[in-house]
């Protein structure tokens, strides 16, 4: 009888140990998964506090960057009004301060549609709707735009054996060209040469912006298109860091590539690759919808 007991008091002993030493690998477990689970809580928290961060100084940069060209407009038109007033109004007067208007209006112009298509591409609703696009036509129109309104500065654009079109959405691609030109312009203020070049090469069609201006750290280059990233050389220079983002990701909609090459003090050159044919097709992207018609 006692050796029974024994026995039994044994196995229930390796019993309860066994349960014992169970318990404890899912105490383990869930203490690991709660660990884990923590400090991706912790992450995303910090993550959404950058966020935060960024998008409050966006907000105080886009905010001033429309009280910018607001109080440009504003002068200009007191000025043009005083020299009415005063009969002291020429041509030359009219044509110096509303080339300053037209400036400041595409200035709030590009910041409010960069502004509309980040907005959309975080609700997953930026859409590039491709069609025959003459790549040469688009080119040639965003240059002298910019030529227009950036009258110290002199624009060239080189187009060299283009196809006739390609399959691209011309009004994603004015876009990217009107941010590519405006920041070549803005960021080369002292030296007043911007050149564009464009051409085939095999299955691509690759068009260069190259400026002369500040140029950009080299440690700084791989962040180059991240959203509300802007280079150390931007400082004291208005921007949102919200246009090259856009860049980027209307190029990559299009299956084509943003290249930056750059040295401070020697200028910035932008180069996109874009495809010239494409197959048919209509897939979800990661930042938007792309669809070919």
């Amino acid at each position: 009888m006692a050796a029974r007991d024994i026995t039994s008091r044994k196995k229930a002993e390796k019993e309860l140990i066994r349960h014992r030493d169970h318990l404890q690998e899912l105490v383990d477990a869930a203490t690991a998964d709660l660990n884990f689970k923590a400090r991706e809580l912790k992450r995303a928290l910090e993550k959404e506090q950058e966020l935060n961060e960024l998008q409050r100084r966006f907000v105080a940069m886009a905010s001033h960057e429309l009280r910018t060209p607001l109080a440009i407009i504003d002068s200009s038109a007191q000025r043009l009004k005083r020299r009415l007033d005063n009969n002291e109004l020429t041509a030359e007067n009219v044509d110096k301060r509303v080339g300053k208007i037209r400036g400041a209006v595409q200035r709030m112009i590009r910041l409010i549609e960069s502004t509309m298509s980040v907005a959309r591409m975080d609700e997953g609703k930026l859409e590039v709707n491709f069609g025959p696009c003459n790549v040469a036509e688009v080119l040639k129109a965003a240059c002298s735009s910019q030529q227009e309104i950036s009258e110290n500065h002199i624009i060239s654009c080189e187009l060299l054996d283009l196809p006739e079109t390609i399959p691209a959405d011309r009004r994603a691609l004015e876009q990217v060209l009107a941010n590519l030109l405006s920041n070549a312009v803005k960021y080369a203020a002292h030296a007043p040469v911007i050149d564009v070049t464009a051409f085939s090469a095999v299955s691509d069609v690759i068009i260069s912006v190259q400026d002369y201006g500040i140029g950009i750290d080299a440690d700084d280059l791989n962040r180059i298109g991240e959203r509300f990233f802007r280079a150390k050389t931007s400082a004291g220079i208005e921007g949102t860091g919200i246009g090259l983002n856009l860049v980027k990701t209307l190029v990559e909609m299009h299956d084509g590539t943003l290249k930056v090459e750059s040295e401070r003090d020697k200028g910035s050159k932008f180069i996109i690759r874009i495809p010239i044919t494409r197959q048919l097709r209509q897939e979800p992207t990661e930042k938007g919808q792309a669809r070919l018609f």
